[in-house]
C-alpha cells in the first residue's frame, strides 16, 4: 500500500512504537511500517508471542503510543470501516498497552513472591534440620 489512509498510517506507526520484532525505529515512518510488514509470517508470530517481550517495553514507547491514540482518536474511531487489518492491529495495539500497564502493576509483587518462595525454601530446610537436631537429642 503506497499511500494509505492516514488512520492506516496512525496504527502502523503505533505498532512500530512498541517494536515487535525488537528492532524497528520509529523515525523510519510509513517506510518503517512497510518494513516491518514485509513479511507477514514473521511479523504475525512475532505480534503472538509479544507477551514474552513485555519486560523489554519501556515507558517511554507506551507513552508515546497513548499520545498518538488520543492524538489521532476520530481516525481510529473509524478504523473498523476503513481497514479491517489495520483495525485488527489497532485492537493489538490496545491490547497490548492495556496488558503493559497490568504487568507494570503486577511484576514487582511477581518478583516479592519468588524472593519469599525462595525464603520459605531457605527457612523450610533450616526447619528441617532442626527437627532432625532435636530427635537426635
Amino acid at each position: 500500500m503506497p499511500n494509505p489512509p492516514d488512520a492506516v498510517k496512525y496504527v502502523g506507526q503505533m505498532v512500530l512504537c512498541l517494536k515487535p520484532k525488537g528492532q524497528e525505529d520509529e523515525k523510519d515512518g510509513w517506510n518503517g511500517v512497510k518494513m516491518m510488514f514485509s513479511n507477514p509470517s514473521s511479523f504475525v508470530e512475532c505480534l503472538r508471542n509479544y507477551g514474552q517481550r513485555m519486560k523489554y517495553l519501556k515507558s517511554h514507547q507506551v507513552d508515546k503510543v497513548n499520545k498518538m491514540r488520543e492524538h489521532n482518536a476520530k481516525e481510529m474511531d473509524k478504523i473498523d470501516s476503513i481497514n479491517s487489518s489495520a483495525a485488527a492491529l489497532f485492537t493489538w495495539v490496545t491490547s497490548t498497552v492495556n496488558y503493559y500497564e497490568v504487568y507494570k502493576k503486577v511484576e514487582p509483587m511477581q518478583q516479592k513472591v519468588d524472593e519469599m518462595s525462595a525464603l520459605k525454601d531457605v527457612l523450610e530446610n533450616d526447619l528441617t534440620e532442626t527437627n532432625e537436631l532435636l530427635d537426635r537429642l
